[in-house]
């Protein structure tokens, strides 16, 4: 049995979707808040179930919805240093990677309708994905000063903020009671990592002078649901900034977004 990618046949367009497609849901107006136009659901509705005009439908609300994508994502690129960069390339490898997996349509098993269901997944998808990276370009790109990037999808760039900003580290740092109840405040001493020299580094407590430092692998792991972590083990670089050795116990932070703003999650 061959299962095949995607495709609009009209436009040739390759498409995959967010949520596995199913033959029993055919495609639906745009609901209310729903990143999708509302000249879509005036075409679905004005295709009165034909197939070949709701496929037209998807094929012109796709083409938008990609060029959505396309533009945040660009203007993304721009706005982020190159380890953020690298993650963001890593995340929507990911992204597409799950997209082809959920939505895709065996040409030489299914028919018509599987196939409507299927371009549909993809187009929900491409669009719940366009209005996500708009969200983190939004709050890269607030002209507030101070601004914290608080979406979820920038949670790289809050970690940055966080290693860097004493004030950020205090506010932000969510404590663990014993009780099972959590306050938000502290001092940020939960928290070792800095960055010097471009550098993400391990800092000593109570030490101003910092030259000694030890460097770190470090990784910010994407979010599963309302946390990602960040997880980080002493290593030696050569000149070349590629790791020579790595050393000690792998450490963890975990953040956890609460009302409405990442959270370093503490114990007391």
């Amino acid at each position: 049995m061959r299962i095949l990618p995607l495709f609009f046949v009209t436009g040739g367009l390759l498409a995959s979707g967010g949520r596995q497609a199913d033959p029993a849901e055919p495609a639906q107006s745009a609901a209310a808040g729903s990143p999708l136009r509302a000249e879509y659901s005036v075409c679905l509705d004005e295709a009165a179930g034909a197939t070949w005009a709701m496929q037209a439908c998807i094929e012109a609300e796709f083409i938008h919805q990609q060029q959505r994508l396309d533009a945040a994502y660009r203007a993304l690129e721009t706005r982020l240093s190159e380890r953020a960069r690298a993650r963001l390339a890593a995340e929507q490898d990911a992204w597409r990677a799950e997209k082809e997996a959920r939505c895709r349509w065996n040409a030489e098993e299914e028919g018509q309708a599987q196939r409507l269901a299927a371009n549909d997944c993809a187009l929900e998808m491409i669009a719940a994905r366009a209005a996500e990276l708009e969200r983190g370009l939004k709050d890269l790109v607030d002209p507030v000063q101070g601004q914290v990037p608080c979406e979820k999808v920038a949670y790289a760039a809050f970690f940055e903020r966080f290693a860097e900003d004493d004030a950020l580290r205090r506010s932000h740092t969510l404590r663990q009671r014993a009780s099972g109840r959590s306050r938000t405040d502290g001092d940020g001493d939960a928290f070792r990592v800095g960055i010097v020299d471009n550098r993400w580094v391990y800092l000593t407590p109570g030490i101003e002078d910092q030259s000694g430092y030890q460097t770190l692998d470090l990784r910010i792991l994407p979010p599963q649901g309302d946390e990602f972590q960040v997880r980080f083990q002493r290593a030696k670089f050569d000149a070349d900034d590629q790791i020579v050795s790595r050393s000690g116990e792998i450490g963890t932070y975990r953040f956890r977004h609460v009302e409405g703003c990442w959270r370093l999650l503490a114990g007391e």
